[in-house]
């Protein structure tokens, strides 16, 4: 048998145990399941063939691009290794259904942290789940050489996480992954794929930064992610210019004057996002803090009477205090 057919053979194997991790597993019927088994069988009888053997790190490499064409997007991670406990591989996989991990991992959380707020544990989950997710990406494309199957990934990935809230959560925790530790090829795709996911959100939040899901973010992972990350932080002052931009004034019956914007953001939450930028920049870098400042002067200085003017008088009570 060739090599390009027993390669071909293990993809098909892969894409069985990329279906068991999804919801679909579900649905599977006995004749499914034998079938699955078999697959698993023949990957283990495929292991004693290769493993030892010259080319067991030709084929490695191979195993290890498998992941990039799987749909639904996965970062289901093979090698030659893996096919000798196929089986088992499989059974592991169909009871650890993504979504049951999720909240195996919540309830967890919620025992041992009953008493803590909501938003606190959804952080930790987020941040666990940005880990977990990064490592396996970059495992998944530390050896895809074509840019192209490299972005397709990426992009696959990415618009996966945009659908949902928690998905932005998820991504914007990415950008709080600490590097330190890792050998130079990883961190370099690690480096690859938060410029990837980051030009992606950026592109998004231009096409409607009102209605981002950006904004659903707790406002202490956005500052986390923008203290960790230059590029985040230039992005995240850039979305709250564009949403400041967007506030209109509305005029109640007694004729005072509030500042709005279409999604319903008040002055007193733009204000706050402002206020801990500079909050945290005083830590990380005084050119950040500079560089708001400067931000929000221009846009106080160069329109008529707009929220601009508003933010900059609240900020600036707030440096007198």
């Amino acid at each position: 048998m060739s090599a390009s057919i027993i390669l071909k053979n293990i993809f098909e194997f892969a894409k069985i145990l990329n279906r068991a991790s999804h919801q679909s597993v579900t649905h599977w019927d006995d004749q499914s399941l034998r079938n699955a088994l078999d697959w698993a069988d023949y990957c283990q009888e495929l292991f004693h063939q290769i493993k030892g053997q010259e080319y067991e790190e030709d084929v490695n490499s191979q195993l290890s691009q498998m992941a990039v064409f799987l749909n639904p997007v996965s970062c289901l991670r093979l090698s030659v290794d893996t096919l000798g406990c196929a089986r088992t591989q499989l059974v592991q996989v169909q009871k650890k259904c993504s979504d049951k991990c999720l909240q195996v991992c919540t309830d967890l959380l919620n025992s041992l942290t009953d008493r803590c707020h909501a938003s606190y544990l959804q952080n930790i989950r987020s941040d666990y789940q940005a880990q977990v997710l990064l490592h396996n990406l970059v495992a998944a494309l530390q050896n895809v050489q074509k840019v192209q199957r490299f972005e397709k990934y990426c992009c696959n990935v990415y618009n996966k996480l945009a659908e949902t809230q928690e998905g932005w959560n998820i991504l914007v925790c990415l950008f709080t992954v600490d590097v330190c530790g890792l050998p130079c090829s990883e961190a370099m795709v690690q480096e690859k794929v938060l410029k990837d996911f980051l030009s992606r959100m950026t592109q998004e939040i231009k096409q409607d930064v009102v209605a981002s899901y950006l904004w659903s973010v707790p406002i202490d992972v956005l500052i986390k992610a923008s203290s960790i990350s230059e590029q985040f932080f230039l992005t995240y002052l850039d979305a709250l210019v564009a949403l400041g931009d967007s506030f209109s004034p509305q005029i109640d019956c007694r004729g005072f004057i509030s500042w709005r914007s279409p999604s319903g953001h008040t002055l007193q939450e733009l204000c706050l996002r402002f206020q801990r930028e500079l909050e945290s920049s005083v830590s990380v870098c005084q050119d950040r803090k500079v560089k708001i400042l400067e931000t929000v002067t221009s846009h106080v200085e160069a329109t008529d009477y707009t929220v601009w003017k508003e933010l900059g008088r609240n900020l600036l009570q707030l440096f007198k205090r």
